[in-house]
């Protein structure tokens, strides 16, 4: 405990500031719960009025820049924007599709071809069974890849 407190008569009579032992004749502020000597009250006083000042200069501030702010309406131009995007986006879409499409078509026309050369093939020999099992891994591939296509 410092000396200065040790040596204070008491809580209520004495000032507010920091390091002040004045004798007990304290003023209490009219804006807060403090109490000071003379000399101190007057400081205090003035740190009050300068804060208000600035605050009221702020407050001020504040009033004007929202004197100034408008409300642009540009919700045309938005939307013009979202409709640009939503066309651009379906038509990727359909390139996809169309794509797709395509795809589907070449592997249905190459699974059809390799069947028919399989199953009409002009050699009357009989396919061996090693030939019938490759020809089952191409049919079988021509299907994954089609079906890995379609999830893209």
């Amino acid at each position: 405990m410092s000396t200065l407190k040790r040596f204070r008569p008491s809580i209520e009579s004495i000032c507010s500031h920091g390091h002040c032992i004045e004798p007990p004749s304290t003023v209490p502020c009219a804006h807060c719960p403090l109490v000071f000597c003379l000399r101190h009250l007057v400081e205090h006083q003035t740190a009050i009025d300068n804060e208000h000042k600035r605050l009221l200069s702020t407050i001020e501030n504040c009033r004007t820049r929202l004197k100034t702010i408008q409300f642009n309406d540009n919700r045309y131009e938005l939307f013009q924007q979202l409709d640009e995007w939503k066309n651009k986006m379906i038509e990727n879409v359909e390139i996809i599709k169309n794509g797709i499409n395509l795809a589907y078509e070449q592997c249905d026309q190459e699974f059809n071809a390799i069947k028919e050369n399989t199953l009409t093939d002009d050699n009357e020999e009989e396919m061996s069974l090693k030939e019938v099992r490759w020809f089952i891994i191409d049919l079988i591939n021509i299907y994954v890849f089609f079906y890995r296509f379609l999830r893209i």
